[in-house]
């Protein structure tokens, strides 16, 4: 440390600004909260050497150096709360420091952090060079890079037409503020001995989101009231030493963030020991157990790629593959990125909380770690989970830490800073997106495993931003693992070219491109090394038996044939594309008694939906509940859920998601009389084909899907994808490069060949007549892909360069930014009763529970005057976490109880005449017409 001669009283001035005044009687000093988020900060990379480390090297700094830098840097974060401007904001707090505010000083629209970076990169420069600073800081290329890094503590750094602003507003700052901002710069500097060295430009520009992310958590966390208000000055190089160190180390033990927390890790464990009630591993587990080991795995930045079919085990594979690397020192936490709200809350019970083997069978996470770790569900609804709200115990958690994962959970921004988490993709992928805290969500993403499952789930937009995120991990050398039983080769090489790029790879990039997945299941491994596939021997079972798709083409003949399942015996699913598809169906099979499951359900109906759903067609359903049970469900109950049907009938969709379907058919063996046998045996089950409710092939027209599947035709517009579809599904020996005379399909063997063909461009053997709607349709892929790529950040030139020069992702200033282009808004149901607003289903006093769900056309019109009223009403009657959910972006509709017992709201507007909303627990959320 300097001497105090600089640092202490040597300028008072800088002791007439404050920095919090959140109390009521005393404010905190400027340079005191200056110095309490710099001490987070010197904390943390104390006690994460390693993350101080790839600081240093990466900018290219001599350690003490480095560390002089970085402090001051943080110390100076709020320097734009100097300005009269922002002094003026609270004038009682103002006068008790002596701070001396003239009128009209405020610049409307200009934010404090915004003001500190026009200030640092003005006076920065001088301050340091007059106090010896031996580079000349004025004429560095990248001193505003720096200063960003430092000011940009509010989610972003200020933007060009903000500075522009600010440079040309009447006294922005006075010769009184630019004084203080001058000592202030002085005092922190010398405090903690940054007398020269810069950084290297390519290694800050790289390295300047990681930054700006580890600057925004010390601010949060050296903002809290852990503390204490001082408004008296006192010498600053005591008030650091004496307080502020000493609560930073405090603040640091209660929450423990994963940047700042060092963990250890459980050692190696061979399969058995990590899944010791699942017996056998599969070939593609038992591949995986082979080549994750310390000697077989390539040096250096790692991406894997699993493939293999819906059911196969590559859940387990994945968790083995992060426990190898966290316990070989690849990483130090892990974060497991899944499609949907639903698929998350399943795979967060499955590992952290829920064990398959009773309560003496270890979760996941004490796998993982000694000692427990943070472990946190990070999706926008994780509060409606009643396996989150216990997790803190039941995942390993130490009591001690357990409001410290409230801490992570009150935000989502927040989520991925904690040791572990299960969430959905969004929340990752938000980093990669031009909104606000994205660098936030990638210092938590910093020596993490990402594992992204179902991956070809993503549209143009999402693999946009994914490849993003990849690009960002290869640049930090953080392992990625892509899970996928259906990845097309077109968006499987882009994926692996993104990390590639980001690691530096130039020639395994460009060998992305020419690589073509080779035989199926496969575990691909890209290193420096190159691109490594090793193929696996299928799991014995539905992916290597032939399996028979027949035809159907109205819902008439569908029914019969249900009809005479049920009458035999036998379980049905009938998959759905649209909600309404599958209400529409369960009214005409009423006489059967169908369970209808989708995802327009409130948490509570649709948690008892799933249960019946598990006791109907569920792997470990009794035989006699299975016996004649039919369900009518849609895309929600394609994937997580592990399900066992007799029969199955799936609308056409494309090829992809019919194998998704297919996979909750026959999943175990079974006996005849649906019995679950034990591991190798043979289905007894009699021989019977799957039926594809489709259009007819032959001589196709312009809008051939939609005069089947009018609702469907919505999501579904690739009329010659579609007709591909069916076409090898039903006629499997027509699939190009697939062994003439092979028989019916195997999708062990079949899979590859058929997603080629579907998705071959140009789509070669779909009719002439098809092919107007397939060009409609790449136009819209075109444009969802290019919207991606507008948003996204490219992580090539700097976090400055990415903001300023890019298309500015709209910064609504809400916890989820936009990750998916999805048409319709979210709608909250709510009822008054005795005057007051309540969400439906959420009892006063009970567990929050509001629920969402997102409305395709014909969407309700917008409501009418008095929305912002009602969602602060009902806000005041919620949990602040629940309340949250009340955003700007959601509209409320209120809602009568009819005799049925059903809720229905009053009729609405919409382009398609007048439709009211309708809400049952049976039938869940529909759009009907208002009679």
């Amino acid at each position: 440390m300097a001497g105090v001669d600089m640092a202490g009283f040597g300028n008072p001035l800088i002791f007439q600004r404050w920095g919090k005044a959140r109390w009521a009687e005393v404010c905190h000093l400027l340079p005191f909260h200056m110095l309490d988020t710099a001490a987070v900060l010197d904390v943390g990379l104390r006690r994460r050497p390693r993350l101080f480390h790839t600081l240093a090297d990466g900018l290219g700094m001599e350690r003490d150096t480095a560390r002089a830098m970085l402090l001051t840097l943080m110390a100076l974060h709020d320097i734009g709360k100097v300005a009269a401007a922002f002094q003026g904001l609270n004038p009682a707090a103002s006068r008790r420091v002596g701070a001396v505010i003239p009128g009209q000083t405020a610049v409307t629209g200009i934010r404090h952090d915004a003001m500190g970076q026009a200030i640092l990169v003005e006076r920065l420069p001088e301050v340091l060079v007059e106090q010896g600073f031996p580079d000349d800081l004025a004429f560095w290329p990248d001193v505003a890079l720096l200063c960003a890094i430092a000011t940009g503590h509010h989610g972003r750094p200020a933007i060009d037409a903000e500075l522009s602003r600010l440079q040309g507003a009447s006294r922005r700052v006075t010769s009184a503020d630019l004084a203080v901002a001058d000592g202030l710069i002085a005092a922190m500097a010398g405090l903690f001995g940054w007398r020269g060295g810069l950084p290297d430009p390519a290694g800050l520009r790289r390295l300047s989101p990681l930054l700006n992310g580890l600057f925004t958590l010390c601010d949060w966390l050296g903002s809290s009231d852990a503390f204490d208000p001082r408004e008296a000055p006192c010498d600053l190089e005591s008030y650091y030493r004496d307080t502020a160190l000493v609560r930073a180390a405090a603040v640091l033990d209660a929450v423990c963030p994963a940047p700042f927390t060092e963990r250890e890790v459980c050692p190696a464990t061979a399969f058995s020991g990590l899944f010791p009630t699942l017996g056998r591993p599969t070939p593609l587990q038992a591949l995986a157990d082979r080549l994750f080991t310390a000697d077989a795995l390539p040096d250096g930045p790692l991406l894997v790629v699993i493939e293999d079919l819906p059911g196969a085990g590559k859940t387990e594979a994945g968790d083995l593959i992060v426990h190898r690397l966290l316990a070989g020192g690849r990483a130090d936490g892990a974060y497991f990125a899944l499609p949907t709200m639903v698929t998350a809350d399943a795979a967060f019970a499955r590992k952290f909380v829920r064990t398959p083997g009773g309560e003496d069978e270890l979760t996941l996470t004490q796998h993982l770690f000694r000692g427990g770790a943070q472990t946190v569900l990070a999706h926008s609804r994780r509060h409606h989970n009643p396996a989150f709200r216990t997790a803190p115990t039941r995942a390993g958690v130490e009591e001690g830490a357990g409001m410290a994962v409230v801490w992570f959970a009150l935000s989502s921004r927040r989520a991925l800073l904690a040791d572990l988490g299960v969430g959905t993709v969004d929340q990752a992928l938000a980093g990669a997106l031009r909104a606000r805290h994205a660098m936030v969500r990638l210092a938590g993403l910093w020596r993490k495993v990402l594992l992204v499952d179902e991956v070809h789930a993503y549209d143009g937009y999402m693999r946009a931003l994914l490849e993003s995120l990849l690009r960002w991990h290869g640049m930090m050398g953080d392992p990625v693992v892509l899970m996928s039983a259906t990845l097309p080769s077109g968006p499987r090489a882009a994926l692996i070219r993104a990390y590639a790029e980001g690691a530096g790879w130039g020639d395994v990039a460009a060998m992305a491109a020419r690589t073509r997945p080779g035989a199926y299941p496969l575990l691909t491994l890209v290193s420096q090394q190159g691109i490594a596939q090793h193929p696996a021997d299928p799991v014995p079972g539905p992916g290597t038996r032939p399996v028979r798709f027949e035809a159907v083409h109205d819902e008439d003949a569908v029914a019969a044939r249900i009809a005479a399942w049920l009458a035999a015996g036998r379980s049905v699913v009938w998959f759905r594309n649209t909600v309404g598809d599958a209400v529409a169906a369960w009214e005409r099979m009423a006489d059967h008694d169908p369970l209808l499951y989708h995802a327009r359900f409130l948490p509570a109906d649709r948690a008892a939906r799933e249960t019946a759903l598990l006791a109907a067609v569920g792997k470990t359903a009794d035989p006699a509940a299975r016996r004649g049970r039919l369900v009518i469900t849609t895309q929600a109950a394609e994937q997580s859920l592990d399900l066992d049907a007799d029969e199955m009938v799936i609308d056409l969709a494309p090829v992809d998601a019919v194998i998704q379907r297919l996979g909750r058919r026959r999943r175990h063996a079974r006996t005849a009389a649906g019995a679950l046998m034990g591991e190798g045996g043979e289905d007894g089950r009699p021989d019977s084909p799957v039926l594809l409710l489709c259009p007819p092939l032959e001589n196709p027209r312009d809008g051939w899907y939609a005069r089947t599947f009018r609702r469907a035709a919505v999501i579904y517009d690739d009329d010659a994808r579609l007709w591909l579809s069916a076409l090898y599904l039903l006629h499997p020996d027509r699939i190009p490069a697939r062994a003439a005379g092979a028989g019916p399909l195997v999708l062990a063997r079949d899979l590859r060949p058929l997603m080629d063909a579907v998705y071959a461009d140009p789509p070669a053997g779909a009719p002439e007549a098809l092919l107007k709607s397939h060009d409609s349709a790449q136009g819209s892929a075109a444009a969802e892909r290019a919207a991606g790529l507008r948003a996204r950040l490219t992580f090539r030139e700097g976090l400055l360069e990415d903001w300023t020069k890019g298309a500015e992702c709209p910064d609504t200033g809400l916890d989820e930014p936009r990750t998916r282009l999805i048409d319709g808004y979210t709608v909250i149901l709510a009822v008054v009763e005795d005057g007051a607003p309540r969400l439906l289903g959420h009892a006063p006093g009970g567990t929050p529970a509001p629920d969402a769900a997102q409305c395709r056309s014909p969407l309700p019109a917008p409501p009418q005057p008095g929305q912002e009223d009602l969602v602060k009403a009902l806000a005041a009657t919620l949990p602040e976490e629940t309340a949250r959910l009340l955003t700007p972006g959601t509209v409320v509709f209120l809602t009568r109880r009819e005799e049925d017992g059903t809720w229905t709201t009053p009729p609405l507007d919409t382009p398609r005449g007048r439709r009211r909303l309708r809400y049952g627990p049976i039938r869940g959320l529909e759009i009907v017409t208002a009679g």
